[in-house]
Parts: structure tokens; sequence; C-alpha cells
């Protein structure tokens, strides 16, 4: 797995590639956070190049999402692949994250 991480505005802009399992989520979330500050008031989550994602990568992106809610800040997820759309159809996490 390996994210890349900037700033836009108000915007963090992270591109993840690879796989998403329990072995690396807490550095995907970690590198998703590190730029998160009061300023910003969104995080674009672009998942083109992940392959896989697994139920501790979902939990993290669910803790990212209610923390950016508390703060009154979005986290949309763009550009999923089919496998990865597919997973956040099922779970019912396509909607809260901006994907309907």
């Amino acid at each position: 797995m390996h994210v890349d991480v900037g700033l836009d505005g108000p915007t963090v802009v992270a591109t993840v590639t690879g796989e998403v399992d329990s072995h690396n989520c807490g550095d995907f979330a970690a590198a998703v956070r590190e730029p998160i500050d009061d300023n910003v008031e969104r995080v674009e989550i672009d998942l083109s190049g992940l392959t896989f994602i697994d139920s501790s990568g979902l939990s993290e992106l669910v803790k990212l999402h209610n923390e950016l809610r508390d703060r009154d800040a979005v986290l949309v997820v763009r550009n999923p692949t089919p496998t990865v759309e597919r997973v956040l159809e099922i779970t019912g996490l396509a909607e809260p994250f901006g994907l309907t």
C-alpha cells in the first residue's frame, strides 16, 4: 500500500494504491490524518489504485468519517475500483462517503 497526501486549500487530497488490510490500515489512517488541522473542511480519498480493502481498512474510513463529521468537515471517496465500490455498496458506506 502507498498513500500520497497533499493539501489543496482547505482540502486534504489522498491517493491510495495497493491493498489496505489489517497489516497496514494504521499506516493508511495515520498518513491521511497527518495534514488535518482546524482549517481542513474536506478530505478526498482517491481509490482508483486500490485493489483490495478489508474490514480493518473500512473501519479506519468510518472512524475518519466520524471524526471529520464531528468537526463539521466531510470525507469524500473518489474513483473506487469496481471491486472496492461493490464492497462500499454492500456495507452501506457508498452513500456516507459521497458515492451516490
